[in-house]
């Protein structure tokens, strides 16, 4: 009995062990089968990563062979208009990287602050309406002695200066006789100015604008950097036959346009000019983009027009290099008198035909704190040599054009802006409507009504640098600009864009 009970129980657990090695074996197959996989996946993922990694050197590596070829190589002194880039191929790993480096020489912004530090820059222009239908009639054919003709003046604003803590306090607009103010006349179309509506501080016979920001909106209008800011204005326009302009004075900073945005009622005799106009100055550079570390000889043309109805007596020209060692080419100065500006399309720089010399001798060539140099040439008053007595606007000889050469080499990209002021004499004066309410500085007002500026102007661009290095489906774009104070090269930007892989990462940024 006690014998075959044995006997069952091992019988019974032959049963068992079979069944826990089958219950074993198919627990295996849960946990074997995806483990099997997780380490196919694991190897394949670390192949990828490794993929990538060895593109992403590709990349990195054909990204530091453009920049040590702008530093070391000939990239920087061979690329240009006419050849604006060059293409690599780097290998590294045994995987390769396209890179291309392009040139890049487009004017930028004002690097520095101006010589005088003149912060926002005015312009205005006029639209007309003589119907009732729109503002698209003709403002300088307009007929006279028709009442209800209106003008729209749009005032436009532009920080050039990268000082931008002052903002601006007031505006004044000094309008053409017997204009006036259409009130509620001033909107911002693009609400880039919150205006206010202007007080009439002139007279009925000449009425002065002005807008008091700072009181109006308890601050100053503020700007960024290379910001324009605009605002609109509507003006009833006077019946009587006659040429109308118009002019803007900004403050603190004494800005302004000078007379401008003409308006013709009638035939009026005077078609050139504004009574009070001043003149207009304008600068040319014969070599725009230079190449960087080379000597380069620069030639500068200078336009002083006068935009008066009378004769004016230029008394001094005040030319102010740019920053990054610019100096003047001794002995390179010349002038005459125009009966049209230079246009730097059509007129030769080279050209001297009908030039005076300007000997150094009347020259003040000193250098400013900033490190540029400052170039100034005087008329004797009462005459002598240089005569510099300009014909009223539209006659032979209106304009003085005034020549010279400077050189320089440069290192580092950026945008360098030459200045010019032109110094108006005998022949100009401030009115004293715009004296007596405060347009001016007090002991100044006849030079900051008469003497007009450029502003930065006639820019010689050294060049930037576009890199693009592609490997693996995915492209690294990024800018690199020389640096002037120890001849490397800053890599300004990096992003890199998904291409055709499928694990390429997504516009990374990256910092360097």
């Amino acid at each position: 009995m006690m014998k075959q009970q044995i006997t069952d129980v091992r019988q019974n657990e032959e049963g068992l062990i079979t069944l826990l090695i089958l219950m074993l074996l198919t627990m295996g197959t849960f946990f074997l089968v995806p483990s099997i996989g997780m380490a196919n996946t694991a190897l394949t993922s670390k192949g990828i990563q490794s993929g990538q990694l060895s593109e992403q050197y590709a990349r990195d590596a054909g990204t530091e062979f453009a920049v040590w070829n702008l530093i070391h190589g000939t990239a920087a002194t061979t690329l240009n208009e006419q050849n604006p880039e060059v293409e690599y191929t780097v290998t590294l790993n045994g995987e390769a990287a396209t890179v291309t480096l392009a040139w890049h020489a487009e004017q930028g912004s004002l690097l520095v602050p101006a010589a005088e530090d003149d912060k926002i820059r005015p312009s205005s222009t006029v639209v007309c309406d003589k119907d009732y239908d729109g503002f698209d009639d003709d403002c300088l054919a307009l007929p006279k002695n028709l009442i209800g003709m209106v003008a729209r003046y749009t005032i436009f604003l532009e920080q050039i200066s990268p000082e931008t803590s002052q903002g601006l306090t007031i505006a004044y607009d000094e309008l053409p006789a017997r204009f006036s103010y259409i009130p509620g006349g001033t909107f911002s179309a693009d609400s880039s100015v919150i205006t206010v509506e202007p007080s009439n501080v002139g007279n009925g016979q000449h009425p002065i604008l002005m807008w008091d920001f700072q009181t109006g909106l308890g601050s100053p209008v503020t700007f960024n950097h290379g910001q324009v800011k605009q605002f609109s204005f509507d003006v009833d326009i006077s019946k009587t036959e006659n040429r109308y302009c118009n002019a803007i004075y900004l403050k603190p900073n004494r800005e302004n346009t000078g007379k401008g945005a003409a308006i013709h009622v009638g035939n009026p005799s005077e078609t050139d000019g504004c009574q009070g106009g001043g003149v207009l100055t304008s600068k040319y550079v014969d070599t725009p983009v230079v190449i960087g570390n080379q000597l380069t000889t620069l030639t500068y043309v200078a336009n002083i027009e006068n935009f008066d109805t009378s004769t004016l007596h230029l008394d001094s020209i005040r030319d102010i290099l740019p920053q990054g060692g610019f100096d003047y080419l001794a002995n390179s100065a010349s002038y005459f008198l125009a009966a049209a500006p230079f246009d730097p399309l059509v007129d030769d720089f080279t050209s001297t035909a009908g030039h005076t010399v300007l000997p150094d001798t009347e020259l003040q060539w000193s250098t400013l704190g900033s490190g540029r140099v400052q170039l100034i040439w005087t008329e004797p008053h009462g005459g002598g040599f240089p005569n510099w007595s300009i014909a009223p606007a539209g006659q032979s000889g209106d304009t003085l054009v005034i020549r010279f050469q400077a050189q320089v080499t440069l290192t580092g990209s950026g945008t360098y802006f030459n200045e010019i002021f032109a110094g108006v004499g005998a022949g100009c004066s401030a009115p004293q409507r715009l004296v007596s309410v405060g347009v001016f500085t007090q002991g100044s007002e006849d030079e900051e009504y008469c003497s007009r500026y450029s502003w930065p102007t006639s820019g010689v661009v050294v060049p930037s640098f576009d890199i693009r290095s592609e490997s693996g489906g995915i492209t690294g774009n990024g800018n690199v600009v020389m640096l002037t104070d120890n001849g490397s090269a800053r890599l300004n930007s990096w992003h890199l864009n998904e291409g055709r892989s499928p694990f390429a990462l997504r516009d990374l940024p990256r910092t360097n």
